[in-house]
């Protein structure tokens, strides 16, 4: 009997799926070695199996080769931040920032490093640029209403975490 509802898709067909990509991306680094397109997207499969040391190592790999992806210091610097190394996701936000001004998730995810350090100033700073580009993140405002509860200021930390749920939906 298959408990599987219709639509669902095999967890081992997924992982088949992804490990012949990554093997096919193996072969083509290697067989080309300055192809960043290709470890850009190996870091992102490497992003997909939770595998943040390889996912650096591959958005690094593909910086290297080609300095100008916003979208490769961008990713770089989530694993970054996921394995707790705040200083470089900054680092690797800044980048993606100047790369590409309007780049909202780069703001917002700078904005929750830069909680991580201590710094609400800068936090609220990057939230609020977050928001300038779409008023409707909940984790912008949701980063500010941190930051500024860090700050001492409760009521516009209450302000920002009910304008977070709201956004949020039910």
């Amino acid at each position: 009997m298959n408990s599987q509802r219709p639509g669902d898709r095999d967890v081992s067909e997924e992982v088949g799926l992804l490990e012949g990509r990554m093997e096919k991306l193996d072969r083509a680094i290697e067989a080309d070695p300055t192809d960043a397109a290709a470890y850009f997207q190996r870091g992102v499969l490497h992003g997909q199996w939770a595998d943040a040391n390889g996912a650096a190592e591959d958005f690094g790999a593909s910086i290297r080769l080609d300095g100008g992806s916003a979208e490769a210091y961008y990713n770089r610097g989530v694993a970054y931040a996921v394995l707790q190394q705040p200083i470089m996701a900054v680092d690797d936000f800044a980048a993606a920032i100047a790369l590409d001004p309007r780049h909202v998730d780069a703001y917002n995810n700078r904005a929750a490093a830069y909680l991580d350090l201590g710094h609400p100033g800068e936090a609220i700073q990057d939230a609020e640029a977050a928001m300038r580009l779409d008023d409707r993140l909940p984790s912008a405002y949701a980063i500010r209403g941190i930051a500024r509860a860090q700050l001492g200021q409760a009521d516009l930390a209450k302000q920002d975490m009910e304008r977070a749920q709201a956004l949020s939906g039910p």
